[in-house]
Protein backbone atom coordinates (compact mmCIF):
# COMPACT_ATOMS: atom_id res chain seq x y z
CA UNK A 1 0.00 0.00 0.00
CA UNK A 2 1.03 3.61 -0.95
CA UNK A 3 2.36 5.55 2.15
CA UNK A 4 0.02 8.40 1.71
CA UNK A 5 -3.08 6.27 0.64
CA UNK A 6 -6.16 7.09 2.66
CA UNK A 7 -7.61 4.07 4.67
CA UNK A 8 -10.93 2.41 2.38
CA UNK A 9 -13.94 4.23 3.38
CA UNK A 10 -15.94 0.74 2.94
CA UNK A 11 -15.92 -2.59 4.84
CA UNK A 12 -14.95 -5.43 2.08
CA UNK A 13 -14.80 -9.24 2.45
CA UNK A 14 -14.25 -11.97 0.31
CA UNK A 15 -15.92 -15.12 1.22
CA UNK A 16 -14.50 -17.81 -1.15
CA UNK A 17 -16.88 -20.31 -2.53
CA UNK A 18 -16.50 -24.14 -1.31
CA UNK A 19 -16.71 -25.71 -4.27
CA UNK A 20 -14.82 -24.04 -6.63
CA UNK A 21 -11.68 -24.78 -7.46
CA UNK A 22 -8.32 -23.32 -5.94
CA UNK A 23 -7.18 -21.63 -8.61
CA UNK A 24 -10.76 -20.00 -9.31
CA UNK A 25 -10.59 -18.49 -5.45
CA UNK A 26 -7.49 -17.17 -5.81
CA UNK A 27 -8.37 -15.22 -8.74
CA UNK A 28 -11.52 -13.84 -6.65
CA UNK A 29 -8.76 -13.09 -3.71
CA UNK A 30 -6.49 -11.23 -6.22
CA UNK A 31 -9.38 -9.43 -8.20
CA UNK A 32 -10.78 -7.80 -4.84
CA UNK A 33 -7.76 -7.64 -3.24
CA UNK A 34 -7.05 -3.32 -2.83
CA UNK A 35 -4.75 -1.05 -0.52
CA UNK A 36 -6.87 2.02 0.11
CA UNK A 37 -8.12 4.91 -1.69
CA UNK A 38 -6.63 6.78 -4.26
CA UNK A 39 -4.92 10.04 -2.76
CA UNK A 40 -6.01 11.76 -5.79
CA UNK A 41 -8.82 10.56 -7.32
CA UNK A 42 -10.35 9.35 -4.21
CA UNK A 43 -10.97 5.71 -6.00
CA UNK A 44 -10.58 2.64 -5.12
CA UNK A 45 -6.48 2.00 -5.63
CA UNK A 46 -6.68 -1.77 -6.33
CA UNK A 47 -3.34 -3.84 -5.75
CA UNK A 48 -3.58 -5.09 -9.44
CA UNK A 49 -5.27 -4.64 -13.07
CA UNK A 50 -7.39 -7.36 -13.73
CA UNK A 51 -4.35 -7.52 -17.07
CA UNK A 52 -2.54 -9.32 -14.62
CA UNK A 53 -4.69 -11.59 -13.29
CA UNK A 54 -4.70 -15.17 -15.17
CA UNK A 55 -8.19 -15.26 -15.94
CA UNK A 56 -8.45 -16.63 -19.61
CA UNK A 57 -8.38 -20.36 -19.17
CA UNK A 58 -11.88 -20.43 -16.53
CA UNK A 59 -13.32 -17.37 -18.30
CA UNK A 60 -13.41 -14.79 -20.65
CA UNK A 61 -14.77 -11.96 -18.29
CA UNK A 62 -12.57 -11.36 -15.23
CA UNK A 63 -15.49 -10.59 -12.95
CA UNK A 64 -17.42 -13.74 -14.10
CA UNK A 65 -14.40 -15.79 -12.57
CA UNK A 66 -13.51 -14.05 -9.34
CA UNK A 67 -17.69 -14.13 -9.15
CA UNK A 68 -17.50 -18.49 -9.46
CA UNK A 69 -14.08 -18.14 -7.09
CA UNK A 70 -15.94 -16.06 -3.98
CA UNK A 71 -18.26 -13.11 -2.84
CA UNK A 72 -17.10 -10.15 -1.98
CA UNK A 73 -19.62 -8.30 0.15
CA UNK A 74 -19.50 -4.60 1.67
CA UNK A 75 -22.03 -4.56 4.98
CA UNK A 76 -21.16 -0.77 4.22
CA UNK A 77 -23.92 -0.74 1.39
CA UNK A 78 -27.05 -2.27 1.63
CA UNK A 79 -29.02 -3.59 -1.82
CA UNK A 80 -32.00 -1.76 -2.47
CA UNK A 81 -34.17 -4.02 -3.69
CA UNK A 82 -33.75 -7.12 -0.82
CA UNK A 83 -31.92 -4.77 2.00
CA UNK A 84 -29.27 -7.28 2.67
CA UNK A 85 -25.99 -6.11 3.02
CA UNK A 86 -24.88 -5.51 -0.47
CA UNK A 87 -22.64 -8.26 -2.41
CA UNK A 88 -20.95 -7.32 -5.05
CA UNK A 89 -20.68 -7.87 -9.18
CA UNK A 90 -17.60 -6.51 -10.05
CA UNK A 91 -15.46 -3.57 -8.96
CA UNK A 92 -17.80 -1.24 -10.48
CA UNK A 93 -20.68 -2.01 -8.16
CA UNK A 94 -18.67 -1.36 -5.62
CA UNK A 95 -17.68 2.51 -7.29
CA UNK A 96 -21.64 2.83 -8.12
CA UNK A 97 -21.91 2.30 -4.23
CA UNK A 98 -19.36 4.44 -2.96
CA UNK A 99 -21.04 7.31 -5.66
CA UNK A 100 -24.64 6.90 -4.10
CA UNK A 101 -25.91 4.92 -6.50
CA UNK A 102 -28.06 2.25 -5.83
CA UNK A 103 -26.73 -1.05 -7.15
CA UNK A 104 -28.52 -4.94 -6.68
CA UNK A 105 -26.64 -7.47 -5.16
CA UNK A 106 -25.70 -10.57 -6.70
CA UNK A 107 -28.93 -12.36 -6.32
CA UNK A 108 -31.92 -9.61 -7.32
CA UNK A 109 -29.31 -8.78 -10.09
CA UNK A 110 -29.47 -12.83 -11.06
CA UNK A 111 -27.14 -12.03 -14.05
CA UNK A 112 -23.49 -12.44 -12.10
CA UNK A 113 -25.06 -15.80 -10.05
CA UNK A 114 -25.95 -17.08 -13.63
CA UNK A 115 -22.45 -16.43 -15.12
CA UNK A 116 -20.97 -17.86 -11.66
CA UNK A 117 -22.84 -20.60 -11.99
CA UNK A 118 -21.99 -20.88 -16.14
CA UNK A 119 -18.46 -21.08 -15.12
CA UNK A 120 -18.59 -23.63 -12.00
CA UNK A 121 -20.79 -26.28 -14.34
CA UNK A 122 -18.85 -29.49 -14.72
CA UNK A 123 -19.32 -29.79 -18.65
CA UNK A 124 -18.20 -26.22 -19.01
CA UNK A 125 -15.23 -27.10 -16.13
CA UNK A 126 -14.06 -30.37 -18.47
CA UNK A 127 -14.94 -27.69 -21.74
CA UNK A 128 -12.33 -25.31 -20.56
CA UNK A 129 -9.96 -28.06 -18.83
CA UNK A 130 -9.48 -29.19 -22.54
CA UNK A 131 -9.62 -26.08 -23.82
CA UNK A 132 -6.72 -25.26 -21.35
CA UNK A 133 -4.83 -28.00 -22.37
CA UNK A 134 -5.09 -27.49 -26.01
CA UNK A 135 -4.09 -24.27 -25.24
CA UNK A 136 -1.19 -25.12 -23.14
CA UNK A 137 0.15 -27.72 -26.40
CA UNK A 138 -0.49 -24.57 -28.75
CA UNK A 139 1.70 -22.28 -26.42
CA UNK A 140 4.23 -24.98 -26.21
CA UNK A 141 4.38 -25.96 -29.73
CA UNK A 142 4.54 -21.94 -30.38
CA UNK A 143 7.52 -21.87 -28.48
CA UNK A 144 8.68 -24.87 -29.84
CA UNK A 145 9.01 -22.97 -33.38
CA UNK A 146 10.24 -20.10 -31.59
CA UNK A 147 13.06 -21.53 -29.99
CA UNK A 148 13.54 -23.34 -33.91
CA UNK A 149 13.29 -20.12 -35.89
CA UNK A 150 15.76 -18.35 -33.27
CA UNK A 151 18.04 -21.37 -33.60
CA UNK A 152 17.34 -21.30 -37.61
CA UNK A 153 18.45 -17.62 -37.74
CA UNK A 154 21.36 -18.11 -35.93
CA UNK A 155 22.28 -21.44 -38.17
CA UNK A 156 21.68 -19.09 -41.09
CA UNK A 157 23.51 -16.34 -39.94
CA UNK A 158 26.67 -18.68 -38.66
CA UNK A 159 26.25 -19.97 -42.58
CA UNK A 160 26.46 -17.06 -44.14
CA UNK A 161 29.15 -15.94 -41.91
CA UNK A 162 31.46 -18.91 -43.10
CA UNK A 163 30.22 -18.30 -46.81
CA UNK A 164 31.24 -14.52 -46.83
CA UNK A 165 34.71 -15.82 -45.56
CA UNK A 166 34.93 -18.20 -48.66
CA UNK A 167 33.53 -15.58 -50.85
CA UNK A 168 36.15 -12.95 -49.73
CA UNK A 169 38.85 -16.25 -49.90
CA UNK A 170 38.13 -16.75 -53.46
CA UNK A 171 37.06 -13.46 -55.07
CA UNK A 172 39.84 -10.44 -53.80
CA UNK A 173 38.72 -6.80 -54.54
CA UNK A 174 41.21 -6.33 -56.24
CA UNK A 175 43.82 -8.00 -58.62
CA UNK A 176 47.43 -6.80 -58.96
CA UNK A 177 47.14 -7.74 -62.64
CA UNK A 178 45.57 -5.07 -64.38
CA UNK A 179 44.34 -7.45 -66.96
CA UNK A 180 46.65 -7.44 -69.82
CA UNK A 181 47.83 -11.13 -69.95
CA UNK A 182 44.00 -11.84 -70.35
CA UNK A 183 43.17 -9.01 -72.85
CA UNK A 184 45.93 -10.26 -75.26
CA UNK A 185 44.90 -14.34 -74.84
CA UNK A 186 40.95 -13.01 -75.08
CA UNK A 187 38.57 -13.81 -78.31
CA UNK A 188 37.54 -10.87 -80.23
CA UNK A 189 33.75 -11.61 -78.90
CA UNK A 190 35.12 -11.97 -75.23
CA UNK A 191 36.25 -8.35 -75.57
CA UNK A 192 33.02 -6.99 -77.38
CA UNK A 193 31.22 -8.89 -74.51
CA UNK A 194 33.29 -7.21 -71.73
CA UNK A 195 32.84 -3.52 -73.57
CA UNK A 196 29.15 -4.01 -73.74
CA UNK A 197 28.23 -5.45 -70.42
CA UNK A 198 30.32 -2.32 -69.48
CA UNK A 199 28.45 0.33 -71.72
CA UNK A 200 25.44 -1.34 -71.15
CA UNK A 201 25.56 -1.78 -66.88
CA UNK A 202 28.77 -0.19 -65.78
CA UNK A 203 27.91 1.99 -62.86
CA UNK A 204 29.54 4.43 -60.94
CA UNK A 205 30.39 2.54 -58.32
CA UNK A 206 32.15 0.22 -60.61
CA UNK A 207 30.16 -2.47 -60.22
CA UNK A 208 28.20 -4.08 -62.71
CA UNK A 209 24.78 -5.78 -61.98
CA UNK A 210 22.91 -7.76 -64.20
CA UNK A 211 19.73 -7.71 -62.45
CA UNK A 212 17.04 -9.22 -65.51
CA UNK A 213 19.08 -9.89 -68.77
CA UNK A 214 15.35 -8.42 -70.28
CA UNK A 215 16.00 -5.24 -69.39
CA UNK A 216 19.78 -5.06 -69.55
CA UNK A 217 19.75 -4.17 -73.31
CA UNK A 218 23.70 -5.84 -73.59
CA UNK A 219 22.77 -7.86 -76.67
CA UNK A 220 19.30 -7.80 -79.09
CA UNK A 221 18.69 -11.28 -77.41
CA UNK A 222 18.56 -12.09 -73.91
CA UNK A 223 20.53 -15.31 -74.54
CA UNK A 224 23.15 -13.73 -76.87
CA UNK A 225 23.45 -11.10 -73.49
CA UNK A 226 23.88 -13.69 -71.31
CA UNK A 227 26.85 -15.83 -73.77
CA UNK A 228 28.61 -12.37 -73.80
CA UNK A 229 28.59 -11.14 -70.53
CA UNK A 230 29.81 -15.38 -70.00
CA UNK A 231 32.41 -15.28 -72.32
CA UNK A 232 33.79 -12.08 -71.05
CA UNK A 233 33.83 -13.86 -67.58
CA UNK A 234 35.38 -16.96 -68.59
CA UNK A 235 38.27 -15.09 -70.06
CA UNK A 236 38.72 -13.23 -66.63
CA UNK A 237 37.72 -9.67 -68.43
CA UNK A 238 35.21 -9.43 -65.90
CA UNK A 239 35.79 -10.72 -62.42
CA UNK A 240 33.00 -11.27 -59.59
CA UNK A 241 33.45 -8.77 -57.37
CA UNK A 242 32.83 -9.95 -53.09
CA UNK A 243 29.98 -7.92 -52.78
CA UNK A 244 27.80 -10.56 -54.71
CA UNK A 245 25.08 -11.91 -52.64
CA UNK A 246 25.49 -15.40 -51.56
CA UNK A 247 22.60 -16.79 -53.30
CA UNK A 248 24.62 -15.58 -56.74
CA UNK A 249 26.70 -18.68 -56.10
CA UNK A 250 25.82 -22.47 -56.23
CA UNK A 251 27.30 -24.07 -53.35
CA UNK A 252 28.23 -27.52 -52.55
CA UNK A 253 25.50 -30.16 -51.84
CA UNK A 254 27.98 -31.90 -49.69
CA UNK A 255 29.13 -28.66 -47.28
CA UNK A 256 27.07 -26.21 -47.79
CA UNK A 257 29.62 -24.21 -46.80
CA UNK A 258 31.64 -24.76 -50.07
CA UNK A 259 32.04 -22.52 -53.41
CA UNK A 260 31.42 -24.63 -56.05
CA UNK A 261 32.14 -23.55 -59.68
CA UNK A 262 29.08 -21.96 -61.52
CA UNK A 263 27.08 -18.53 -60.53
CA UNK A 264 23.83 -16.61 -61.25
CA UNK A 265 25.15 -14.03 -63.27
CA UNK A 266 22.04 -12.18 -63.28
CA UNK A 267 22.53 -11.54 -59.20
CA UNK A 268 26.27 -11.67 -59.77
CA UNK A 269 28.02 -7.77 -59.17
CA UNK A 270 31.12 -7.84 -61.17
CA UNK A 271 34.43 -5.83 -61.78
CA UNK A 272 37.65 -5.54 -63.82
CA UNK A 273 40.90 -6.31 -63.39
CA UNK A 274 43.22 -4.10 -61.57
CA UNK A 275 43.86 -2.04 -58.20
CA UNK A 276 42.58 1.28 -57.93
CA UNK A 277 39.48 2.29 -57.13
CA UNK A 278 36.42 0.57 -58.82
CA UNK A 279 35.62 3.22 -60.78
CA UNK A 280 39.07 4.70 -62.31
CA UNK A 281 39.10 1.00 -62.56
CA UNK A 282 36.22 0.16 -64.99
CA UNK A 283 37.39 3.63 -66.61
CA UNK A 284 40.71 2.24 -67.43
CA UNK A 285 39.89 -0.81 -68.02
CA UNK A 286 37.23 0.21 -70.88
CA UNK A 287 39.96 2.28 -72.51
CA UNK A 288 42.24 -0.99 -72.74
CA UNK A 289 39.35 -3.18 -74.21
CA UNK A 290 38.85 -0.46 -77.06
CA UNK A 291 43.17 -0.50 -77.32
CA UNK A 292 42.65 -4.57 -77.71
CA UNK A 293 39.73 -4.30 -80.56
CA UNK A 294 41.37 -1.80 -82.73
CA UNK A 295 41.08 -3.05 -86.39
CA UNK A 296 44.57 -2.81 -87.43
CA UNK A 297 45.79 -4.86 -84.48
CA UNK A 298 43.11 -7.58 -85.41
CA UNK A 299 44.55 -11.04 -87.15
CA UNK A 300 42.13 -12.13 -90.14
CA UNK A 301 40.85 -14.65 -87.77
CA UNK A 302 39.92 -12.37 -85.65
CA UNK A 303 38.26 -10.15 -88.73
CA UNK A 304 36.85 -13.12 -89.81
CA UNK A 305 35.16 -13.57 -86.19
CA UNK A 306 33.96 -9.69 -86.05
CA UNK A 307 32.48 -9.98 -89.16
CA UNK A 308 30.70 -13.08 -87.90
CA UNK A 309 29.36 -10.94 -84.98
CA UNK A 310 28.26 -7.95 -86.71
CA UNK A 311 26.08 -9.77 -89.28
CA UNK A 312 24.41 -11.71 -86.51
CA UNK A 313 23.88 -8.62 -84.77
CA UNK A 314 22.63 -6.74 -87.56
CA UNK A 315 20.00 -9.68 -87.82
CA UNK A 316 18.96 -9.91 -84.61
CA UNK A 317 18.84 -6.62 -83.91
CA UNK A 318 16.15 -6.43 -86.88
CA UNK A 319 14.61 -9.43 -85.29
CA UNK A 320 14.11 -7.42 -82.10
CA UNK A 321 12.91 -4.08 -84.13
CA UNK A 322 10.47 -6.06 -85.54
CA UNK A 323 8.79 -7.82 -82.82
CA UNK A 324 8.92 -4.64 -81.07
CA UNK A 325 6.78 -3.03 -84.04
CA UNK A 326 4.49 -5.93 -83.38
CA UNK A 327 3.83 -4.86 -79.86
CA UNK A 328 3.32 -1.21 -80.72
CA UNK A 329 0.20 -2.55 -82.74
CA UNK A 330 -1.11 -5.15 -79.90
CA UNK A 331 -0.02 -8.01 -81.63
CA UNK A 332 1.88 -11.23 -79.73
CA UNK A 333 5.40 -12.76 -80.58
CA UNK A 334 4.91 -14.50 -83.31
CA UNK A 335 4.95 -18.80 -83.05
CA UNK A 336 8.02 -20.44 -82.56
CA UNK A 337 8.05 -21.89 -85.98
CA UNK A 338 6.96 -18.42 -87.46
CA UNK A 339 10.30 -17.12 -85.13
CA UNK A 340 12.23 -19.41 -87.46
CA UNK A 341 11.22 -18.65 -90.25
CA UNK A 342 11.64 -14.73 -89.75
CA UNK A 343 15.70 -15.48 -87.78
CA UNK A 344 16.14 -17.38 -91.09
CA UNK A 345 15.27 -14.35 -93.67
CA UNK A 346 16.83 -11.88 -91.03
CA UNK A 347 20.21 -13.66 -91.15
CA UNK A 348 19.67 -14.14 -94.87
CA UNK A 349 19.16 -10.28 -95.25
CA UNK A 350 22.19 -9.49 -93.34
CA UNK A 351 24.33 -10.57 -95.32
CA UNK A 352 23.19 -8.02 -98.50
CA UNK A 353 21.24 -5.23 -96.41
CA UNK A 354 21.89 -2.81 -94.19
CA UNK A 355 20.30 -2.66 -90.43
CA UNK A 356 18.34 0.72 -91.77
CA UNK A 357 16.53 -1.09 -94.76
CA UNK A 358 15.70 -4.15 -92.82
CA UNK A 359 14.05 -1.37 -89.93
CA UNK A 360 12.43 -0.50 -93.03
CA UNK A 361 10.93 -4.12 -94.06
CA UNK A 362 10.06 -4.73 -90.26
CA UNK A 363 8.23 -1.27 -90.05
CA UNK A 364 6.20 -1.88 -93.09
CA UNK A 365 5.92 -5.92 -92.35
CA UNK A 366 4.48 -4.91 -88.79
CA UNK A 367 1.99 -1.99 -90.48
CA UNK A 368 0.88 -4.50 -93.32
CA UNK A 369 0.23 -7.21 -90.06
CA UNK A 370 -2.50 -4.20 -88.61
CA UNK A 371 -3.89 -3.36 -91.87
CA UNK A 372 -4.59 -7.09 -92.53
CA UNK A 373 -6.31 -7.48 -88.76
CA UNK A 374 -8.44 -4.56 -89.40
CA UNK A 375 -9.52 -5.91 -92.88
CA UNK A 376 -10.31 -9.22 -91.81
CA UNK A 377 -12.51 -9.13 -88.42
CA UNK A 378 -12.37 -12.72 -87.86
CA UNK A 379 -8.29 -12.79 -87.97
CA UNK A 380 -6.86 -13.37 -84.59
CA UNK A 381 -4.08 -11.52 -83.26
CA UNK A 382 -1.59 -14.50 -83.46
CA UNK A 383 -2.41 -14.91 -87.51
CA UNK A 384 -1.71 -11.10 -87.90
CA UNK A 385 1.69 -11.60 -86.38
CA UNK A 386 2.20 -14.37 -88.60
CA UNK A 387 0.73 -12.40 -91.40
CA UNK A 388 3.45 -9.55 -90.92
CA UNK A 389 6.15 -12.66 -90.67
CA UNK A 390 4.87 -13.65 -94.11
CA UNK A 391 5.47 -10.04 -95.03
CA UNK A 392 8.71 -9.68 -94.08
CA UNK A 393 10.06 -12.76 -95.85
CA UNK A 394 8.59 -11.41 -99.55
CA UNK A 395 10.76 -8.33 -98.13
CA UNK A 396 13.89 -9.43 -98.14
CA UNK A 397 13.27 -11.65 -101.61
CA UNK A 398 11.72 -8.41 -103.05
CA UNK A 399 15.14 -6.20 -102.05
CA UNK A 400 17.27 -9.20 -103.48
CA UNK A 401 15.23 -9.22 -106.60
CA UNK A 402 15.17 -5.36 -107.04
CA UNK A 403 17.79 -3.84 -104.78
CA UNK A 404 17.25 -0.04 -106.61
CA UNK A 405 13.51 -0.40 -104.77
CA UNK A 406 14.63 -0.59 -101.22
CA UNK A 407 14.34 2.88 -100.62
CA UNK A 408 16.74 4.76 -97.70
CA UNK A 409 17.68 3.26 -94.42
CA UNK A 410 15.70 4.25 -91.64
CA UNK A 411 17.49 5.94 -88.86
CA UNK A 412 17.64 4.27 -85.19
CA UNK A 413 14.44 4.68 -83.31
CA UNK A 414 15.16 5.90 -80.53
CA UNK A 415 12.28 4.24 -78.39
CA UNK A 416 14.25 1.20 -78.64
CA UNK A 417 18.03 2.24 -78.79
CA UNK A 418 20.45 -0.44 -80.35
CA UNK A 419 21.83 -2.56 -77.59
CA UNK A 420 25.29 -2.42 -76.62
CA UNK A 421 26.96 -5.19 -78.45
CA UNK A 422 25.81 -3.55 -81.04
CA UNK A 423 27.56 -0.02 -80.73
CA UNK A 424 30.77 -1.10 -79.77
CA UNK A 425 30.92 -3.56 -83.13
CA UNK A 426 30.15 -0.32 -85.48
CA UNK A 427 30.65 2.01 -83.88
CA UNK A 428 33.49 1.64 -81.70
CA UNK A 429 35.81 -0.84 -83.43
CA UNK A 430 34.51 -0.87 -86.88
CA UNK A 431 34.11 3.00 -86.89
CA UNK A 432 30.75 2.37 -89.32
CA UNK A 433 27.05 3.77 -88.78
CA UNK A 434 25.00 0.96 -87.91
CA UNK A 435 22.14 1.48 -89.66
CA UNK A 436 23.26 2.62 -93.14
CA UNK A 437 26.37 0.44 -92.84
CA UNK A 438 25.79 -2.36 -95.96
CA UNK A 439 27.97 -5.91 -95.67
CA UNK A 440 30.10 -4.66 -98.10
CA UNK A 441 30.99 -1.75 -96.48
CA UNK A 442 31.57 -4.24 -93.37
CA UNK A 443 34.00 -6.61 -95.27
CA UNK A 444 35.66 -3.17 -96.61
CA UNK A 445 36.38 -2.09 -93.41
CA UNK A 446 38.13 -5.34 -92.63
CA UNK A 447 40.29 -6.00 -95.10
CA UNK A 448 44.24 -6.55 -94.69
CA UNK A 449 45.77 -7.89 -91.85
CA UNK A 450 49.05 -7.88 -90.24
CA UNK A 451 48.92 -11.97 -90.37
CA UNK A 452 52.49 -12.12 -92.96
CA UNK A 453 54.06 -9.47 -90.92
CA UNK A 454 53.51 -11.47 -87.56
CA UNK A 455 54.51 -14.68 -89.37
CA UNK A 456 57.72 -13.26 -90.75
CA UNK A 457 58.67 -12.15 -87.32
CA UNK A 458 57.85 -15.13 -85.59
CA UNK A 459 60.50 -16.85 -88.58
CA UNK A 460 62.92 -14.08 -87.92
CA UNK A 461 63.17 -15.35 -84.10
CA UNK A 462 64.06 -19.10 -84.67
CA UNK A 463 67.64 -20.34 -85.01
CA UNK A 464 69.77 -20.83 -87.76
CA UNK A 465 69.03 -24.79 -88.61
CA UNK A 466 72.45 -25.38 -90.04
CA UNK A 467 74.26 -23.75 -86.51
CA UNK A 468 71.95 -26.44 -84.57
CA UNK A 469 72.42 -29.60 -87.01
CA UNK A 470 76.36 -28.93 -87.12
CA UNK A 471 76.37 -28.73 -83.33
CA UNK A 472 73.82 -31.76 -82.99
CA UNK A 473 76.77 -34.18 -85.49
CA UNK A 474 79.68 -32.74 -83.86
CA UNK A 475 79.07 -32.66 -79.76
CA UNK A 476 78.92 -35.91 -78.17
CA UNK A 477 78.05 -34.52 -74.96
CA UNK A 478 74.40 -34.78 -76.05
CA UNK A 479 72.00 -38.49 -75.24
CA UNK A 480 69.74 -39.93 -77.65
CA UNK A 481 67.37 -40.81 -75.16
CA UNK A 482 66.99 -36.84 -74.32
CA UNK A 483 66.39 -36.28 -77.94
CA UNK A 484 63.52 -38.48 -77.92
CA UNK A 485 61.82 -36.97 -74.78
CA UNK A 486 62.52 -33.61 -76.01
CA UNK A 487 60.27 -34.25 -78.88
CA UNK A 488 57.96 -35.58 -76.49
CA UNK A 489 57.60 -32.54 -74.42
CA UNK A 490 57.54 -29.88 -77.53
CA UNK A 491 54.74 -32.36 -78.45
CA UNK A 492 52.67 -31.53 -75.79
CA UNK A 493 53.44 -27.92 -75.79
CA UNK A 494 50.49 -24.97 -75.79
CA UNK A 495 52.40 -22.42 -77.73
CA UNK A 496 51.37 -18.61 -77.95
CA UNK A 497 50.60 -17.96 -81.29
CA UNK A 498 52.52 -14.87 -82.99
CA UNK A 499 49.85 -15.16 -85.72
CA UNK A 500 47.59 -16.90 -87.54
CA UNK A 501 50.11 -19.60 -89.37
CA UNK A 502 52.84 -18.96 -87.53
CA UNK A 503 55.67 -21.66 -86.68
CA UNK A 504 53.99 -22.15 -83.10
CA UNK A 505 50.67 -23.29 -84.74
CA UNK A 506 52.01 -26.70 -86.11
CA UNK A 507 54.95 -27.00 -84.00
CA UNK A 508 53.42 -29.93 -81.50
CA UNK A 509 52.10 -31.99 -84.75
CA UNK A 510 55.84 -31.78 -86.42
CA UNK A 511 57.14 -32.72 -83.14
CA UNK A 512 54.71 -35.59 -83.01
CA UNK A 513 55.32 -36.83 -86.32
CA UNK A 514 59.12 -36.56 -85.88
CA UNK A 515 58.72 -38.52 -82.19
CA UNK A 516 57.19 -41.17 -84.92
CA UNK A 517 59.98 -41.62 -87.19
CA UNK A 518 62.69 -41.70 -84.79
CA UNK A 519 60.81 -44.91 -82.79
CA UNK A 520 60.70 -46.58 -86.57
CA UNK A 521 64.48 -46.18 -87.37
CA UNK A 522 65.73 -46.27 -84.38
CA UNK A 523 66.05 -50.16 -84.12
CA UNK A 524 67.94 -49.96 -87.72
CA UNK A 525 70.23 -47.25 -86.96
CA UNK A 526 71.44 -46.54 -83.46
CA UNK A 527 69.74 -44.13 -81.17
CA UNK A 528 72.47 -41.12 -82.03
CA UNK A 529 71.86 -41.56 -85.71
CA UNK A 530 68.05 -41.78 -85.84
CA UNK A 531 68.12 -38.51 -83.78
CA UNK A 532 70.50 -37.07 -86.07
CA UNK A 533 68.40 -38.49 -89.11
CA UNK A 534 65.12 -37.43 -87.62
CA UNK A 535 66.46 -33.54 -86.76
CA UNK A 536 67.30 -33.31 -91.15
CA UNK A 537 64.04 -35.09 -91.47
CA UNK A 538 62.20 -31.80 -89.52
CA UNK A 539 63.10 -29.74 -92.88
CA UNK A 540 59.39 -31.17 -94.19
CA UNK A 541 57.49 -29.32 -91.07
CA UNK A 542 58.68 -26.17 -92.89
CA UNK A 543 56.60 -27.11 -96.11
CA UNK A 544 53.16 -25.71 -95.51
CA UNK A 545 50.90 -22.86 -97.20
CA UNK A 546 52.20 -20.14 -94.34
CA UNK A 547 55.81 -21.07 -95.03
CA UNK A 548 56.29 -21.22 -91.27
CA UNK A 549 59.53 -22.96 -89.99
CA UNK A 550 57.55 -25.17 -87.89
CA UNK A 551 60.44 -28.06 -88.47
CA UNK A 552 63.68 -25.58 -87.35
CA UNK A 553 61.60 -24.27 -84.19
CA UNK A 554 60.89 -28.01 -82.81
CA UNK A 555 64.52 -28.45 -83.44
CA UNK A 556 65.81 -25.62 -81.62
CA UNK A 557 63.42 -26.18 -78.64
CA UNK A 558 64.91 -30.05 -78.34
CA UNK A 559 68.60 -28.73 -79.49
CA UNK A 560 68.05 -26.45 -76.11
CA UNK A 561 66.94 -28.76 -74.00
CA UNK A 562 70.08 -30.89 -74.85
CA UNK A 563 72.98 -28.33 -73.97
CA UNK A 564 72.99 -25.78 -77.20
CA UNK A 565 73.62 -22.31 -77.46
CA UNK A 566 73.80 -19.71 -80.37
CA UNK A 567 77.53 -18.92 -80.99
CA UNK A 568 76.53 -15.69 -81.35
CA UNK A 569 74.23 -15.72 -78.11
CA UNK A 570 75.78 -12.61 -76.50
CA UNK A 571 75.14 -10.26 -79.72
CA UNK A 572 71.82 -11.87 -80.74
CA UNK A 573 68.75 -10.03 -80.05
CA UNK A 574 66.88 -13.02 -80.41
CA UNK A 575 67.32 -14.36 -76.85
CA UNK A 576 65.17 -11.73 -75.19
CA UNK A 577 62.69 -12.66 -76.95
CA UNK A 578 60.65 -15.53 -75.22
CA UNK A 579 57.87 -15.97 -78.19
CA UNK A 580 60.18 -18.27 -80.20
CA UNK A 581 60.94 -20.55 -77.02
Amino acid sequence: MPENAPPADFELRVSPTLDAPAELQEIARLYWEHDGLDPYGNGVLWTRKTTEIDFKPWSGTVHYAAAAGGVATSRTFDCPTCGEPLTLSSRQTLADARRGLSPECRKCNGTINERAAAVLDPSTVEKRQGKAKADKRERAAAEAARENDALRVQEEAALEQMRRAAIAAQYPSETEDPGEYDLVHASVTDKVGALAVIQALGFSSGLVHVGRYAEADIAPTVDMSVELLAAAWRARLLLVHPSSPSNAFVWSEDDPAELGSSIYTERTNFTVPGGSTLARRMEQFAGYLRDHLELASLWSTQRRELRDLAKTLVAEEAIRYFRHQLADHGFPDPAEHHLETLRSHAERGSRHFSLGQLYRMAWTSARNAASAYERNRGMSKEKAAAHGVNSFVGWVQRGLDAPAELGDHFREDFELPLTAATDVVFRVVLDLSPMRALPGDIDAALEGSPDEELRRACNDRIPDRHEVMEWLRTNAEWEPDDFRSGLERVGGEDFELCGPGCAHERAPMVAYQSSRLIDRIVSRVGARDAAVVTAEAMSIGNENDYRGRSGDLVLAHVARALGWTSADREDDEREDLPVAF
